[in-house]
Formats: structure tokens, sequence, C-alpha cells
């Protein structure tokens, strides 16, 4: 009896057990599950099983297996996790193909392993695939009942097309004890934005009726005879220039798909040498870590990386491994391409001849001197396992259609470049590369190995034309363009180079104080500010404008413009401060602004300021201001190098630098138009003007810049504008100005106070000019209009009003002035004026929508629509005036 209840609890939890693990339910839409899975590409070609989205039963995803070739037959396998099968369970799943032209034949297996190459594995069922309908298959695993199984899906279709299997359901899935999965590993630094892998399943195709292959057929295409013409537009340096790389990082994720906690060890090689082994920490039961590791390249090119998982007791290591291919580019590059911009083949082509070695080309235009580094190339070597890349670099022909002569050449035949199914592979040049004068075409032309019979990846759409060739097969001098059953194709085919870094002379002048500086190149030791302006003021820092707030910063660029501060009067010349050598050109390349006001520099020319300059164009919503300190901010329409300045913009966008721009902005942007003008001079003989209108212009578009340091000169309106109107008073501000300060006019009168109301002139006349010596005056109230030989309140305006009415009102002698409103009852509403004022013409607005106007006070808040009266009183002087307020 105690035998038959021992048997009994143990069933009893093995059933528990199997009720509580997870049943299969595969589609394929996470890329992490599939690690479950194991995939065998036992024909030993580049094809295998791998996840789609050119059709699924449940979107976004299924499997799919790609064909081998003519002559080799599919044998690839995916093989399910370990199942545990109950009475009753059974196997469903969809299939289906991408063209009835190409049937493809599935074989459904039974296995005891999850090794095709061991054990015992069944047919459970054979299919021929000949429709592109999903088609529902349900089989039972009765006989299986009680055991635990793998199901394998095998392709094994000969010259065919697609494969596609979606929606798997089965038995349950028997979690291992440990099994922890190397589930990406990925190149984490050092990458162009077109650069990552190629996905096989993610691939596009051109149509989904024919095959993604296709033979290239010049017999009607008119071809090309290349020439050695035109190498004179190669700028060749004298003495070859190394080019600079850096480390790079390679990133890895774990995940546990076991039921226990466990540690790993991450083994990795590059190119056959063993790296430092990096050791995990313990990772719990469907979780994940990641890791870095660094790598220190030997040289630039693409390098593969083999990584493996090490654990104790992993019950799954075939999902410990992961190969990839790094690049390894220069510091600092740019890539010229005229493809789509993706790594995704649309089509491959060759000849269909494996005894002829394919060769493809591309026409590049250099929009500036470039030192060429390499080129991105995406292609295929299927089965191959051995062969040379051939690269040259050739100058431009007589024509666009056709290369020059050969300039450099270089040869490539290490397993890194033997790409199987298709990668996007760097080629490195080496340092004796040759440069490229701007506006020059040059070619980039690759010679694949043999054995491949369609090696080249092409975009069908989305590219530049013109620019993409191919040789004959016969490996003349003749070319065509990929012009290919009617249509242009691309190759996908990029030059990396670097900027050329020719020297220059340079001066710049550097007064004593502020500046507003910007840099015309690199320097060639680095970038600190030090380094550029060894004799600056400690005492502070060196601050850029940075979405429109001042932030401190220890390096500089070119395109931007500085705060500096600095000891003394210095001019900074290559020779003395700077290296003899030189400074480093730059490229011109476009300089990114963002709304509002930005402070930019540029490079070693001189650029006019128009709505031109910019993309999209009409963006610049004020003047160009520099500074210096004798008259603070100043407008121009000229960027000069070495100076920093001030543009605002209403919209983020670039400034392009062109050499066609020859003029700055019209001649209604100009402030000498404006006769009008305030001259203020301070005792350093530091002197700004103001400007006064009564046209009517945009007065926005002559805003200064945001208010400087505290001990920065400065003279504008309180309005921050450097043009005012004459009909209105406007106050005039003073920033670390040395007193006395000298006022004088230019073709207008004024009235001047104090912002305290204290007189500063009876009245200034056109020409004339007074002197301020008061050191605490901050503020200068202009206005005028004469002094009024009487009292008078006016009729408000608008009126009736809602919510807001202005009052003006006269005095003809300096008096204590009341201005307050009431309601019909006699109840006071408002104070709008309790001071004492200077003789003169006021207006001040009253405003039952904003209780916090200026001078004023409200006694009564409840204030609804109807009759008002305001009094001012001035001295012996009383006068009273209705108004309406309509809700």
């Amino acid at each position: 009896m105690k035998i038959v209840f021992q048997i009994f609890f143990l069933l009893l939890i093995f059933n528990l057990i199997v009720r509580s693990q997870v049943r299969l339910n595969e589609n394929f839409s996470d890329l992490e599950l599939l690690y479950r899975w194991r995939i065998v590409n036992k024909d030993n070609g580049i094809q295998t099983w791998a996840q789609s989205n050119l059709k699924y039963k449940t979107p976004p995803f299924s499997i799919a297996c790609r064909f081998e070739s003519s002559s080799l037959q599919n044998d690839d396998w995916i093989i399910s996790p370990k199942l545990q099968v109950a009475a009753g369970d059974s196997l469903t799943f969809y299939h289906s193909i991408i063209s009835p032209a190409f049937p493809e034949s599935l074989y459904v297996k039974v296995g005891t392993t999850n090794n095709p190459y061991s054990g015992t594995w069944t047919n459970l069922a054979i299919i021929y695939d000949n429709t592109t309908t999903w088609k529902y298959k349900k089989y039972s695993l009765n006989a299986y009942a009680g055991q635990q199984i793998y199901i394998a899906f095998v392709n094994r279709s000969r010259d065919a097309y697609y494969l596609f299997i979606d929606d798997v359901n089965g038995p349950a899935v028997v979690t291992p004890n440990n099994d922890v999965a190397l589930v990406n590993l990925y190149q984490a630094s050092g990458l162009s934005s077109f650069s990552p892998e190629l996905n096989q399943g993610s691939m596009q195709e051109e149509n989904l009726g024919s095959k993604n292959v296709l033979p290239i057929d010049y017999s009607s295409v008119p071809a090309k005879e290349s020439k050695i013409v035109n190498s004179s537009l190669l700028n060749t340096p004298e003495e070859d220039l190394p080019i600079e790389y850096n480390n790079l990082y390679i990133r890895g994720v774990i995940r546990n798909f076991g039921r226990t906690s466990t540690a790993y060890q991450f083994n990795w090689v590059v190119n056959g040498y063993t790296q430092t082994p990096y050791s995990g920490s313990y990772v719990n039961p469907n979780s994940k870590d990641s890791f870095v590791v660094q790598y220190q390249p030997p040289s630039r090119g693409t390098f593969i990386v083999t990584g493996n998982l090490v654990l104790s007791g992993d019950e799954n290591p075939h999902n410990n491994n992961q190969r990839i291919k790094i690049k390894v580019y220069p510091n600092a590059y740019s890539i010229t391409k005229y493809d789509r911009g993706d790594n995704f083949a649309d089509t491959w082509m060759g000849y269909g001849n494996p005894n002829v070695r394919f060769k493809a080309a591309v026409r590049f235009n250099a929009e500036s001197n470039i030192k060429l580094a390499g080129v991105d190339f995406l292609y295929q070597t299927e089965y191959i396992t051995s062969g040379q890349f051939e690269i040259q670099i050739r100058a431009a022909g007589t024509t666009i259609n056709s290369p020059g002569v050969v300039i450099y050449t270089k040869t490539y035949s290490t397993a890194e470049y033997l790409t199987g199914a298709g990668d996007l592979i760097h080629f490195a040049f080496d340092d004796n590369a040759p440069s490229i004068a701007a506006g020059s075409d040059y070619w980039i032309t690759i010679k694949l190995p043999s054995g491949i019979l369609y090696p080249a990846a092409v975009h069908n759409n989305g590219f530049i034309s013109t620019h993409s060739y191919y040789q004959s097969s016969t490996d003349t001098t003749l070319w065509y363009p990929l012009i290919v059953s009617g249509s242009e194709r691309a190759w996908i085919m990029r030059a990396v180079h670097i900027p050329v870094p020719t020297t220059f002379s340079f001066s710049q002048n550097i007064n004593n104080g502020w500046n507003l500086v910007s840099v015309a190149g690199a320097h060639p030791n680095n970038q600190n500010v030090n380094t550029w302006w060894q004799y600056r003021d400690l005492s502070t820092n060196v601050y850029e404008l940075t979405n429109n707030r001042y932030q401190t910063t220890t390096e500089v660029t070119t395109g931007k413009g500085y705060w500096l501060k600095h000891s003394g009067n210095r001019i900074y010349n290559t020779g003395d401060e700077w290296p003899g050598s030189g400074l480093l050109s730059v490229p011109n390349l476009p300089i990114n602004v963002t709304v509002g006001w930005n402070i930019i520099g540029v490079y070693q020319t001189p650029l006019f300021i128009n709505s031109n300059i910019t993309s999209p164009p009409n963006i610049i919503s004020s003047y160009a201001y520099g500074y210096d300190i004798f008259s603070g901010f100043y407008s121009t329409n000229t960027l000069q190098p070495g100076r920093g300045y001030f543009i605002k913009f209403n919209n983020a966008g670039k400034i392009v630098f062109s050499p066609s721009i020859q003029k700055g902005f019209d001649e209604e942007f100009y402030l000498d138009k404006f006769s009008d003008k305030i001259i203020i001079t301070d005792n350093l003989q530091r002197s700004k003007t103001l400007y006064l209108t009564d046209e009517k212009i945009n007065f926005d578009f002559f805003e200064l810049p945001p208010l400087p340091f505290p001990d920065i000169f400065d003279i504008r309106f309180s309005s921050n504008r450097l043009v005012e109107t004459l009909s209105a008073n406007s106050v005039i501000q003073l920033q670390a100005v040395d007193f006395p300060v000298k006022i004088k006019l230019s073709n207008t009168s004024l009235f001047l106070t104090d912002e305290n109301g204290n007189e500063l002139n009876s009245y200034l006349n056109s020409d004339g000019e007074i002197v301020i010596d008061n050191p605490s005056i901050k503020k200068i109230i202009i206005s005028n209009k004469l002094i009024p030989d009487e009292f008078k309140l006016e009729q408000n305006y608008p009126n009736p009003f809602n919510p807001s009415t202005k009052i003006q009102y006269a005095i003809s002698s300096r008096e204590f002035v009341q201005l307050k409103v009431y309601d019909l009852l006699g109840n006071e509403i408002a104070t709008l004026v309790n001071e004492e004022k200077p003789a003169g013409r006021y207006e001040v607005e009253f405003n039952v929508g904003n209780e916090n106007i200026s001078n004023s006070s409200f006694v009564n808040n409840r204030i609804t629509s109807g009759v008002y009266f305001y009094k001012l009183t001035a001295g012996e002087f009383s006068s009273v005036k209705k108004m309406i307020l309509i809700k």
C-alpha cells in the first residue's frame, strides 16, 4: 500500500509540473524567444531560417527560409524547445510560400534530441506547398504521450524561393534548470547612421512574384570606354596623413530561460585573437543582463567578433554563441552616398556566372576637399570561402559615364570580407589613399571574387540617379550604367572620407575685458579654451549660448560663438601664440541653429547675412550683432572670421555657406535710414547710438541680444530694442557705464527725465547735448512732446472699452498728481497715479482684466459693466470725465 501511495504522489507532482508549464505558442514576433529554438544550417549553404516581415499570419513577423541555389538543396532545420507531450496533445501551425512558380518542400520531424546529427528523428509530415495562401495543419502527438520530444521544421527545397511558417502551437514547453542565452551582441560605438548589420529576415523584395536575384544583361545597353584623363583634379599630399581611430565598445545582452539563477562568463575572440573574458553577475530566471567590453583595434576596417557564454550545467549550449562583424572608422569621418540610405537589399545582382568576377562602380563627387579613408559595400559571397577583392580609386573620365586613370588599388582576401548571406562591410584604405579636390568627380570600383552568382545588393527605388555602373563580363574597359530590365538601380556603395586638414595663417584681435569670439578652424593641439587664448582672464569662465541659456564650456568648436573675458589687449597670431604651422582648415559644414537667439561664428571667409543663407530660408528675425568694448552691441550684415555674432531665428534650421552669396540684407533693414538719433558716450569714450522713427516698421527686427553679464557695457531701450517709435515715451537703460555720461541728439528734440521723474533738461534740441554726473541714474525717460502750457485731462480711448482703455493728461508744472476711478455711487475703484510728476504729457492704462497694473491698486475687485468716472487732481487743478465699461 505504501508503494502504491508513493507512485500516486509522484504522478501527482509530475502532473502539476506539466500543468504549470507554458504550452508552445510561437508567432516569432519576439526575436529573443527564438533563442529557445535551435537553428541548424545542415546543408552548409548561406541561407537558413530567420525572422521575416515579408509575409506573416500574425503580424508583424513569421519565420522564413530562402532557397540556396540551383545546385544545392536546402537542408535547414529549426528545432523547437523540449516539449512534454500529454495525452490528447497535437501540433498545429500555418505554412505558406511566396510564389506558385517556386514550390517548397517542408518536412516536419519528431526527435529525441535537439541535434539533427544524432538521436532518432521520425517524419511526422512531408508537405509539398505550391500555393501562396496560408495553410493550417494539425497533427496528433498521442503516439508520444508521456514523452519529452523536439519538433523540427526542415526546409528541403531545391532552387525554390521562400518558405514561411507561423503560429506554431503544441505541448507544454519544458523549462530547463540552466539555460542562459546570448540573445544580442552588437557594436555600440563608432558607427555611422547607415552601418547596422543587414537583417536577412527583413529584406525588401522588388516583386514578390519573382526571385529577388536578377542577372545583368549588357547586350542592349550602350557601353562607355574609360580613358586616362582628368587626373589633375586630384590633390595628392606630399606625405601620408595618419588617420586616427578610437577604441570600440561592444555590448551584449543575456537572457535566462532556465529555472535557476546563474552567473556567466563571456569569452570573446576578434579575428582569431582571444580577448579578456568578462565575468557577469547572477541572472534571475526570465530576466536579462547586459555588459559592455572594450576593443582596441589594431587598424581600421572590418573585424569578426565571436562571443561565447560559459556557465556550469547549461542544458542548451547552442544559444550561447554569436558571431558579428564590427567596423572601425576614422575618429571624424563623413560618408557620401547615392543609394536610398538603408542597408536592406531590394535585389541581388550579378552575371549569374560563377566563373566571371563581377565588377561594380560608383561615380562620386567631392563637395569639399576630402581624403578618402575607405568604402562601405553591401554584398554577398554566397557559399564561397576564399577569394580576393580588388578595390580601385579612379579619376574622372572624359564623360560622367566612365572612369579615368587608376590612382589607388588595394586588395582584401581575409575571412572578415567573406560575408556569406550579405553584410555591410567596411573596406579601409591605407593612409596613403588620395585626397580629392572639392567639386571633382572620382570613382570607386570593386571587383569581387569568382564563384558568386549574384554578389551585389541594389536599391530599386529612392536613390539618386546616374551614379551606379558595372563593367563588361570580359573585364575590359567598357562600362555600363546600372539599367537592368528597363529600370535603373543603385549599388549600396558609400565613400568614407575625412576632411583634408590643410592649414592657414590667422590673426585675432582680442580686447581687454569681454569679447564675442569664435574659431575659424581647428587648433592642431586641442580645442581647449586655454590652448586658444592662453592670456584670458582666468577669474571667470568662457560661456556659450545653448537653448537661450548661457553655459560654461572648456572646449570650442567652429560654427559657434563664445563670451570670452581677456586680461589686456592682445593680437593672437599663428607663429606667436598659435603654432607657426598654422591652424587646421575644416569643412564649411552647415551650422545648426535653434529657435531664438544663437551665437555663431564663421569659417575662414566672411559671410554676408541675408534671408537666403538659411535652410529653410527666411528664418532670420533680427540683425546680426557683434560686440566690442567701445560701442557694446553693434549691428552688421557681414560676419568676420574670429568674431562671434548674435542672430535670432524664428525657426530651427541651418546656416548654409555658399560662395554665391555676395550681399547682405536689403536697404530696408539698414540703420542709416533712421535720421533721428540719440548718441550716448560715457567717460571712457565708449559710445552707443539709439534710433527713433515714426515710420511703420517691424520694430521686433531691431531687438537686441539678451542682456549680457552685469559688468559688460550696454545701452539700449527698455524694450530691448535698438530702434523705438517717436510717438511714445521711451526708457533708455544704462549698464556698466562710466560717469559722467554725455547725451547728444541728432535731427530730433527731446525732453529727458530720470526714472524718478526728475528733469535732466528743460528741453534738448537737435545737436544739443547734456552731461549727466549722477552715477545712480540707470534709466533715462525720453519724450518728444513739448512742455504743455496748461493742465488738461483727455477723454479715454477707446470708450466704451473692455477690458482696457488709455487715459492721457498734461500738467504744465511739477505737481503731486492723483488719478482715480470711481463708480456711480462715488466709491473709489482704483488709483492709477499717486505721486509727484514733472511737467509733461502722460498716458496711463486702466485694465479691469489685469489687477496688477503698474502704478495702480484696485479698491473694489468686483468691477461690472456700467458707467465710471475718472478724476485728475494736480495741485489746484481738478477735472472729471465719464467712461463706459461693457463686459
